[in-house]
């Protein structure tokens, strides 16, 4: 099948389509991705961090101070959530499935100062 024949109906690229726009402050498209592909670039270009981040093993917990001195602490035991889309159809909610599996996006929970 050459490039430019299309693919059969039910093939993998039938997906049905899932796609991330993010928005600048000032309400401009910064960027748009398309869930079907990987979101994020193939190669990472290492920047000097511009946080100091810590850990304290005792209390499970990971410290981000800036260079301004504010602290935030977060659980190091993050919580695994699923990814989900509305059908557009049926409006159900249904796992977002990349690459034959389900997306989980991993989030670490803000502790409260005590």
């Amino acid at each position: 099948m050459s490039m430019l024949e299309e693919e059969p109906a039910g093939s993998e690229s039938d997906d049905r389509p899932c796609t991330i726009y993010t928005y600048s402050s000032e309400n401009e498209l910064v960027a748009m991705w398309d869930l079907r592909r990987r979101p994020w670039p193939a190669e990472v270009t290492a920047a000097a961090p511009s946080v100091e981040v810590s850990y304290d093993r005792s209390r499970h917990v990971i410290r981000i101070t800036e260079q301004n001195g504010k602290t935030a602490e977060f659980d190091d035991r993050p919580e695994r959530l699923l990814l989900m889309i509305r059908n557009p159809v049926t409006k159900a909610l249904e796992p977002v499935i990349d690459f034959g599996k389900p997306v989980y996006y991993y989030l670490a929970r803000e502790l409260s100062p005590e």
